[in-house]
């Protein structure tokens, strides 16, 4: 979830501790919770203590994104390049990787795709196979206009 603040004129008096303000502060419409936690140092649960406070106070507003998921054409090349690699346990290991993310492989949000690339290269024993998968995925990933 992401989030960017929105400062009404009529909110009336209230105040705000010092990891709360922190957290307002950086609010940008761009970060996820993850990211908000890493740049404070805080862990998630916090996080989403603080978001749900200013959420109250009608201090911040959740930013509705569409997020693009991983297409077939993509999952289709991705499993042909895994195959040359690791032969027919391919799909097995993408199906194992993307469920390790925490999705399905019909609903894999493309910002997550390098990620993907990246554990299933790591399967990969023969370096130059691992190479050659990896740059063609990449090339793959821009192909698709999908976030590097």
């Amino acid at each position: 979830m992401i989030f960017r603040r929105s400062v009404s004129n009529d909110l009336g008096d209230f105040s705000l501790d010092r990891q709360t303000l922190n957290v307002f502060m950086l609010l940008n419409g761009k970060d996820d919770l993850q990211k908000l936690a890493d740049d404070t140092g805080t862990n998630l649960g916090a996080i989403r203590i603080v978001i749900s406070n200013l959420l109250k106070l009608g201090l911040i507003e959740e930013v509705q994104h569409e997020v693009v998921m991983l297409d077939g054409d993509f999952f289709g090349y991705l499993i042909n390049e895994l195959a040359i690699a690791t032969g027919p346990i391919a799909s097995v290991l993408i199906e194992d990787e993307v469920r390790n993310l925490g999705y399905e492989v019909d609903r894999l949000p493309a910002h997550r795709a390098v990620e993907l690339v990246d554990k299933l290269a790591a399967e990969i024993l023969r370096e130059e196979k691992k190479t050659a998968f990896i740059k063609n995925m990449i090339n793959k990933i821009r192909q698709k206009g999908y976030p590097a």
